[in-house]
């Protein structure tokens, strides 16, 4: 009997540790989002202001940030529905996805447009910056198998 209680005493243990970390990972992603959404707004403003200075300067900052953006809100709405091991799950997959693509895709596109290119080397940009942040918040949450590399 004192062998059960001991087993559910650990176990409950265990989940409340899980616990914590979903919650710090949420509180970190949820810092994240509010930063970003708080630069968004200010590079709106400046846009709204003088747009061709906008444009000149801060341009290719926003769209960095509008994409790194999107990929935390996805990174959120795993965090709303799953546990903390479809977060692990998920951040997994999601650090094997851009090591393939940083090291297995195109650096540079084949597209007349320079725009077009510009933005395909801006996301590498995030991209990579990403990986290390969701490397660390694996490390955080204790993962199964080396990602990194």
């Amino acid at each position: 009997m004192n062998r059960n209680l001991l087993l559910t005493s650990e176990m409950m243990e265990n989940q409340e540790t899980m616990m914590k970390k979903r919650d710090f990972v949420a509180e970190r992603v949820k810092s994240r989002i509010d930063g970003l959404l708080e630069e968004a707004d200010n590079y709106t403003r400046i846009m709204n202001e003088d747009y061709e200075s906008f444009f000149k300067d801060h341009a290719e900052d926003m769209y960095k940030v509008r994409f790194e953006l999107s990929e935390y809100r996805k990174l959120r709405s795993m965090i709303c529905t799953g546990g903390l091991e479809d977060i692990r799950a998920y951040l997994v997959n999601k650090v094997k996805d851009i090591t393939d693509t940083l090291l297995g895709g195109h650096l540079r596109l084949n597209s007349s447009s320079t725009t077009v290119c510009l933005a395909h080397t801006l996301e590498l940009e995030v991209l990579r910056d990403l990986r290390g942040k969701f490397i660390m918040f694996l490390d955080f949450i204790g993962k199964d198998e080396n990602v990194a590399g």
